[in-house]
């Protein structure tokens, strides 16, 4: 199964998509309604709209603005020819996304990243612990805010006394 059957354009006109343009693509058309008003309205409400940019940016590598076509992933073809590629933090794959903050390029690469991170504190931790460095000193060492980890053996000393 593909990502095709999960989207929420599948069964909407293509003609939203793929409006004709009032202005040669690629250049600002400021004053004049977006021709992809209502394909926005509907890619932000989709729940593979990654997915689908990630096909657009890859169909269309290479490609100059003026040969790019209609709304895909959320983006107009002279967004999408704007968008710069990116490297995933976790399996280094290129990968495409309109949201800036997006450093994984799927949820299984955030989540393993995001395991990854806490196992890594949870060592620099249980080491700190180990030789008896005082919280002042495991916030230099560990690189965290004193109240990050002041709030968070405040947290694991509730569990102990819920546990008991």
């Amino acid at each position: 199964m593909t990502w095709h059957t999960e989207a929420a354009c599948r069964d909407t006109d293509p003609d939203t998509f793929y409006p004709q343009p009032e202005a040669p693509i690629g250049r600002p058309t400021t004053g004049k309604p977006d021709p992809y008003a209502a394909a926005r309205i509907i890619c932000a409400q989709c729940p593979v709209r990654d997915q689908c940019l990630q096909d657009a940016m890859t169909e269309e590598s290479g490609h100059a603005a003026g040969n790019r076509h209609g709304m895909r992933g959320g983006l107009s073809p002279s967004e999408r020819y704007r968008l710069p590629w990116r490297i995933c933090r976790r399996c280094n794959a290129r990968f495409a996304t309109s949201n800036p903050r997006n450093m994984t390029c799927s949820a299984a690469c955030y989540e393993a990243n995001r395991r990854e991170a806490v196992e890594r504190y949870q060592a620099k931790v249980r080491e700190a612990n180990a030789i008896a460095v005082g919280l002042a000193d495991t916030v230099c060492w560990c690189g965290f805010e004193s109240r990050t980890l002041t709030g968070l053996a405040q947290h694991q000393r509730k569990a102990h006394e819920a546990a008991a």
